[in-house]
C-alpha cells in the first residue's frame, strides 16, 4: 500500500463556484466534473429529463428531453440538482433536444442549443451597465452560417453599435457591450442549432473567485492538522481556518461554499450546537465521529479496522481511487474494499433517527452495521462524513482523492436560502368523510398543520406524519420548512362533507373462453366506469353502456361518479376466464418502422400533411344536389383511394386515404411509466418490450371525414387477438376514437370489440388488445371513428393460437391447479427465477395484477399483486 498526502484536484478544475449574482465566467472548454457526469447518468438511466446518447465521436452528448425553463438541471433520486457548471445560466430551450451537452469532434465539452424558436434563449445574469460580454460560439452545421442574435434591447456589437446578430460557419468569438443604460439579464435566441464554448462578462472572474471558499473548523494546532495541510495544499481552494476555542457566528459559517469538521473538535466544544444548527444550510464534510454523539444524531463506533466495504463503486466519491475487488476481500459479487490508512483503524457511526434514511456509501470492514461513509441531502447544501481523522491521515491511503471528491461532490450541492415551497393537498373525499394528505417538494421537510383556523408555525399544531381523515367540515392550514430552506409560505384548504355514490356491484357469466360482465350502481343517476389499470380517472376509462365480454385474465377495476356525489369507493375484482385461450404466437406485424420510415414528419399521401375533401372536385361531377336554399350545386365522385407504398407487392400492411392525412414520426417509445415528459408508457401494464420505435399518426382530416387507414394485404383466420399500441399526440382533453374492424371480402367491414378511446395525456401510449372470436379468415383494418386527430399507432399484432400460446395455456391450467398465491418470502430452497404476464411477455419483477412466476425448484405459480 501507499501514502496519499496531495490533493488531486480531477474534479475540483472543472468546477468553478459562484452564486448566479456574481460569476461572470463560465468554461466549458474544460469539461464536467466527475460528479456532474454522475448526475446527468443517473437522470438518463431513469429516464427523467435527459438521453445518454454518447458515440466514439462524442464521449459526452446528452439530448434534453421537453423541460421547463430555468436552471440546467438533473434529477438524482427523485430531487433535481443545478449541473455545477452551469449554474447561474437560464435556458428557456424547453422542447426535447433543444438543449444538448455536447462533445465535438475534437472533444472540446460544450452547450447546444439546437433550433430557431422563440424558445430557443438562453439568458445570462446580471450584465453591468456598459460591461462586454465575450462568448466563444460555433455553427452546429460546417459551412453553414449560424449563431444567435440579441433578444433584450440594447445589447449590441462592441465594435459595430448597429449589429445585434452574430453568425459564423465555423467557430468564431463574439463580443457584446450592453448599452441599454442600466444592469439587465441579457437573453439570446439561436438562428438555428450552434454550441456556446465559453461565456465571460467583462474580465471574468477574479482568481480567487473560481476557488471553492473553505472553512475549516479545527481545535488546538492548526500546524499540525493533516486535513488542513491536504486542503490548503491545493491551489483551487481558498482555506479559512476557523478556531473552535473561539466564538464562532452563524453569518461567518454561511458564508463559506462548504465547512469542513475536523477530527481535533471536543465534543464538548462551545460551538457545537451552532455547528448542528448551520449544517443544513452550508455543504458540509465532516471528519469527527465525536460529534454524532454530541448532536444526538447517532454514536461513534471505533473499531480496529483501516478499510470499509461498498456495494456502490461508481459513484463519483470513488472516481480515481485504489478500489480491492470484493473476492479478494471475502465480499460479495458486486461489492469493493476500500482502503482509507495503512495502519490505523477507523471510527465509524451508528446512526440516528435524523440520518436514519440516509444513503450509506460505505460501511466498515467485516461490520455491516457500522456506516463508514454516509451522505445526506446531497442535492441541497449536502452533508457527507468521512472516517478521515489525524490518525488516520497520518498513514493515510485513498484519503487525498476521498478528500477531493468529496469537495466536488458537496460544493456541487451548494444552493441558494429560498423558502420551502407551499405545501400541496391531495384530498380524498368519501362518504361523510376526507382523507388529507399534505407535501412538498423539498426533502427530508417537516410539516406543521392546524385545523382550528389557526396559524401554524413549525414547531406548533400538529406535526404531520401521513394522511389524516376528518369527519367534519374546516379549514386546513399547513406550513412546511425543508432541510437547508427557509420555512414556507402558510397555506390552507377547505374540507367539506359529502355524500357518497355507493361502489358498484361487478357480475360475471361465464362460458368457454369468455366472462360477460354486467355491472350496477344502487345510487341512482350514477355513470359506471371501468378499466384494467386500477385507475380512478374517468380520461383513462371506459363509459359503462351495457354488459361486456371479456377473454383474458384481467383485473378489472370500476367506480360509479354522479354531479350529486363524491365517486364511490374502487372496486376491484379478479377476473378468471373459464378455459381461456392465450394468443402470443405472432402471426403478422404491423411496424412503423419497416415501410414507412423517412422525414420526420413526412405526409404519406401526395397532399402531404394537409386533408383534402374526400370528394374529388378535379373530375367531372356525377351529378347534383340541391341545399335548404333551393341552390344548386355539383356532386363530385369519392376521392380514389391512395395507399402507402404505392406498390403493394410482398408487403402485409399498407396505409390508405381518400384525404385524411398520416405523418411518419421518429419517436423511440420510453419505459418511465406515466411520464408524460418522454413518449412512454400510461400504466405498467401498457409496458411491453413489443412496443417499437417509430410510428405513424392518424393526422388531419376535413370535418368528418375519417377515412384514413392500416389494412392487411392478407387474411386471418380467427380466433386470434389484435394488440396494439397507441399514443396521443395531442393534450389532454383532444380524445381520438379508434376502432379495429374485419371483413371477409375486403369490403363489408365490421367493428370488432369495442371502441378504443385515446384520451391519456399527451405522449404516453397504452397497450390495446381486442379478441377477434370468429373462425373465418378475415382482413384487418384501424381507422379513425370520431373525435381529433393525433393517434400514434407504433405496432398492430395478430396473435394466433400457436404452439407457445398452447404451451402457455398448459402452464396456466398447472398454475391455475394450484391456486392463486401470495409470493412466499424467497429462500435457498426455491427462488424466484423469472416472472411473466399472462401473455407469455417476461417481465423485469412482479407487476399489478396476475403474474405467472417460475420458481428455482421447477414449479410455478400464479401470483397476484395487488
Amino acid at each position: 500500500m501507499k501514502k496519499l498526502f496531495t490533493i488531486t484536484a480531477v474534479c475540483l478544475s472543472l468546477a468553478a463556484n459562484a452564486t448566479a449574482q456574481t460569476r461572470k465566467t463560465w468554461d466549458l472548454t474544460k469539461g464536467f466534473s466527475a460528479t456532474s457526469m454522475y448526475y446527468l447518468q443517473q437522470d438518463a438511466a431513469a429516464g427523467t429529463n435527459w438521453v445518454d446518447k454518447k458515440t466514439e465521436k462524442n464521449p459526452v452528448y446528452f439530448e434534453s428531453k421537453a423541460r421547463k425553463a430555468g436552471p440546467l438541471t438533473a434529477t438524482v433520486n427523485g430531487n433535481a440538482v443545478t449541473i455545477h457548471e452551469t449554474e447561474g445560466l437560464v435556458f428557456n430551450a424547453t422542447g426535447a433536444a433543444h438543449l444538448n451537452i455536447y462533445s465535438n469532434a475534437e472533444g472540446q465539452c460544450c452547450i447546444w442549443l439546437n433550433g430557431k424558436k422563440a424558445q430557443d434563449q438562453l439568458v445570462i445574469p446580471k450584465v453591468p451597465a456598459g460591461e462586454k460580454i465575450t462568448i466563444d460560439y460555433e455553427t452546429h452545421k460546417a459551412n453553414e452560417a449560424r449563431g444567435f442574435k440579441s433578444i433584450t434591447d440594447g445589447f449590441v456589437d462592441a465594435a459595430d453599435g448597429g449589429k445585434k446578430q452574430w453568425t459564423t460557419k465555423t467557430r468564431d468569438t463574439a463580443v457584446v457591450v450592453n448599452n441599454s443604460g442600466s444592469d439587465a439579464d441579457y437573453t439570446i435566441q439561436a438562428t438555428s442549432g450552434f454550441h456556446i464554448y465559453s461565456i465571460v462578462i467583462g474580465q471574468g472572474d477574479a482568481p480567487n473567485d473560481s476557488k471553492e471558499k473553505v472553512g475549516y473548523v479545527y481545535s488546538g494546532e492548526l500546524s499540525a492538522d493533516l486535513a488542513y495541510a491536504l486542503l490548503s495544499a491545493d491551489d483551487e481552494l481558498l482555506v479559512t481556518p476557523l478556531d473552535a476555542s473561539t466564538t464562532l457566528t452563524r453569518e461567518q459559517l454561511q458564508g463559506f461554499d462548504l465547512n469542513v469538521l475536523s477530527s481535533t473538535i471536543p465534543a464538548d466544544n462551545a460551538n457545537v450546537g451552532l455547528l448542528k444548527e448551520v449544517q443544513p444550510f452550508v455543504p458540509t464534510l465532516n471528519l469527527n465521529a465525536r460529534l454524532y454523539n454530541a448532536w444526538g444524531y447517532g454514536e461513534a463506533v471505533p473499531t480496529e479496522q483501516v478499510a470499509g466495504a461498498t456495494g456502490k463503486p461508481g459513484l463519483p466519491l470513488f472516481n480515481g481511487l485504489d478500489l480491492i475487488d470484493g473476492s479478494d476481500a471475502g465480499l460479495g459479487e458486486n461489492e469493493k474494499a476500500l482502503a482509507f490508512s495503512t495502519e490505523a483503524p477507523i471510527t465509524g457511526v451508528r446512526l440516528g433517527a435524523y440520518y436514519a434514511g440516509d444513503d450509506t456509501l460505505a460501511t466498515v470492514l467485516g461490520q455491516p452495521d457500522v456506516v463508514a461513509i454516509h451522505q445526506h441531502n446531497i442535492s441541497h447544501n449536502g452533508y457527507l462524513y468521512l472516517p478521515l481523522s489525524a490518525e488516520v491521515l497520518a498513514s493515510g491511503y485513498n484519503a487525498g482523492a476521498l478528500l477531493d471528491n468529496a469537495i466536488s461532490m458537496l460544493t456541487a450541492s451548494k444552493a441558494a436560502i429560498t423558502a420551502t415551497t407551499l405545501p400541496a393537498f391531495s384530498v380524498h373525499y368519501a362518504q361523510q368523510q376526507a382523507t388529507v394528505t399534505i407535501g412538498t417538494a423539498e426533502p427530508y421537510a417537516q410539516i406543521y398543520y392546524t385545523t382550528d383556523g389557526s396559524e401554524p408555525a413549525i414547531g406548533t399544531g400538529t406535526r404531520y406524519d401521513g394522511p389524516f381523515t376528518l369527519t367534519q367540515a374546516c379549514t386546513v392550514r399547513a406550513v412546511a420548512q425543508g432541510q437547508g430552506y427557509e420555512p414556507s409560505l402558510v397555506a390552507d384548504t377547505l374540507i367539506r362533507m359529502y355524500n357518497q355514490a355507493e361502489r358498484p356491484v361487478i357480475s360475471v357469466s361465464q362460458a368457454d373462453d369468455a366472462a360477460t360482465i354486467t355491472l350496477s350502481c344502487a345510487t341512482e343517476g350514477t355513470q359506471i366506469w371501468y378499466n384494467m389499470g386500477a385507475s380512478a380517472d374517468t380520461v383513462q376509462s371506459q363509459k359503462y353502456a351495457g354488459p361486456f365480454v371479456i377473454n383474458d385474465h384481467a383485473v378489472l377495476t370500476v367506480f360509479a361518479t354522479s354531479p350529486d356525489y363524491v365517486p364511490s369507493e374502487l372496486v376491484t375484482k379478479e377476473i378468471f376466464v373459464q378455459n381461456d385461450k392465450v394468443y402470443i404466437d405472432i402471426a403478422s406485424h404491423f411496424d412503423a418502422s419497416a415501410v414507412y420510415g423517412g422525414t420526420n414528419g413526412k405526409g404519406m399521401f401526395s397532399w402531404g400533411t394537409g386533408a383534402v375533401s374526400q370528394a374529388d372536385t378535379s373530375a367531372e361531377p356525377i351529378g347534383t344536389k340541391t341545399d335548404d336554399d333551393g341552390i344548386e350545386s355539383p356532386v363530385y365522385p369519392d376521392r380514389k383511394p391512395e395507399t402507402f407504398p404505392a406498390d403493394l407487392t410482398g408487403v402485409e400492411w399498407f396505409l390508405a386515404s381518400q384525404g385524411q392525412s398520416m405523418v411518419w414520426q421518429n419517436i423511440a417509445p420510453g419505459k418511465s411509466v406515466g411520464d408524460p415528459n418522454g413518449y412512454n408508457p400510461l400504466s405498467a401494464a401498457d409496458l411491453d418490450t413489443l412496443c417499437t420505435k417509430n410510428d405513424v399518426q392518424f393526422y388531419k382530416f376535413v370535418s368528418g371525414e375519417y377515412n384514413a387507414r392500416i389494412q392487411s394485404t392478407r387474411t386471418f383466420r380467427g380466433p386470434f387477438d389484435l394488440v396494439a399500441f397507441l399514443g396521443n399526440a395531442n393534450s389532454t382533453g383532444n380524445v381520438q376514437r379508434m376502432g379495429f374492424e374485419t371483413s371477409a371480402d375486403g369490403q363489408t367491414w365490421t367493428l370488432t370489440g369495442d371502441t378504443v378511446v385515446i384520451a391519456q395525456p399527451q405522449r404516453l401510449w397504452k397497450k390495446v388488445t381486442v379478441g377477434y372470436r370468429g373462425t373465418d379468415e378475415v382482413y384487418v383494418r384501424l381507422r379513425q371513428l370520431s373525435g381529433n386527430s393525433g393517434c400514434q399507432v407504433y405496432d398492430i399484432y395478430v396473435m394466433a393460437n400457436g404452439e407457445k400460446s398452447k404451451q402457455r395455456e398448459a402452464e396456466l391450467r398447472e398454475a391455475y391447479l394450484t391456486g392463486i398465491d401470495v409470493l412466499p418470502t424467497p429462500d435457498a430452497r426455491a427462488t424466484v427465477r423469472a416472472v411473466y404476464n399472462l401473455n407469455g411477455v417476461r417481465l423485469p419483477a412482479l407487476q399489478r395484477g396476475i403474474n405467472i412466476v417460475r420458481m428455482s425448484d421447477g414449479t410455478t405459480r400464479k401470483v397476484v399483486k395487488r
